[in-house]
């Protein structure tokens, strides 16, 4: 059974997106019409990093951050300069929870920028020496997460091919409840994982599992199976809330 707790206390939380409209768009559409989160402000001339707080709970704050390096090796090597917005702007990334959305873009990440992404970023608020954050890959992008909330089964080979096929399709995301039921299914189906909040105290194994079948689908098929991994990021912070 999946419950959605919109009042959960979850401090300060920081979304970092590659991209300058999709990603940024789907989180808001979430936290504003979903969870009843007010945005705030834009904290940056050039609106890359957008505030929003929750209707009563003072103590939640959101940040989604838009960045100009969408390759995950500069995750690895550079992550200063994926932060560097935040850093401009004096927020203090060290004290909150980090989640690094990115899609597995084949032309631009390399399974071994990846696999080693995917070790290093595994939990949002503790990587010990390392920056806070985990990595949450989208199957082949960020997109995917409109045909999981309605069922739909298509593959595609890249991310060009889901926007060309939204072109013609009108989603929405409108319950997360439902979303979140069909993504823990489908990572069911390719890794035999049942999803619960303890895989996200070190979500590298899980990771790892969900990579290893879809490059198997990729290699078998060429496509990927449709799949958003942004719904862990509120497993982790407890608004979703799993009990099987």
């Amino acid at each position: 059974m999946i419950k959605i707790n919109k009042d959960k206390i979850i401090g300060n939380v920081i979304f970092v997106v590659e991209g300058k409209v999709t990603e940024s768009k789907l989180l808001e559409e979430i936290f504003i019409n979903l969870l009843e989160y007010d945005e705030v402000y834009f904290a940056s001339d050039d609106n890359s990093i957008k505030k929003f707080k929750h209707h009563s709970l003072k103590s939640n704050k959101v940040l989604i951050v838009t960045h100009d390096y969408p390759q995950i090796s500069h995750l690895n090597e550079n992550i200063e300069k994926v932060l560097s917005k935040l850093i401009k702007n004096e927020i203090d990334y060290e004290d909150m929870a980090i989640y690094f959305i990115y899609d597995r873009d084949r032309s631009s990440n390399t399974t071994t920028q990846v696999d080693k992404a995917i070790r290093k970023f595994k939990n949002s608020r503790d990587n010990g020496i390392d920056v806070n954050g985990v990595l949450l890959l989208n199957y082949p992008c960020i997109e995917a997460i409109y045909y999981n909330q309605n069922s739909d089964k298509k593959r595609f080979k890249s991310g060009t091919d889901i926007k060309d096929d939204l072109e013609t399709t009108k989603y929405k995301i409108s319950d997360l409840k439902t979303l979140s039921e069909i993504c823990s299914l489908i990572i069911k189906e390719l890794t035999g994982i049942k999803i619960d909040a303890s895989y996200l105290d070190d979500a590298s194994k899980l990771n790892l599992s969900i990579y290893e079948a879809e490059e198997k689908n990729y290699l078998e098929e060429e496509t990927y199976v449709t799949l958003s991994l942004l719904f862990l990021a509120f497993i982790d912070l407890g608004i979703i809330e799993c009990y099987f």
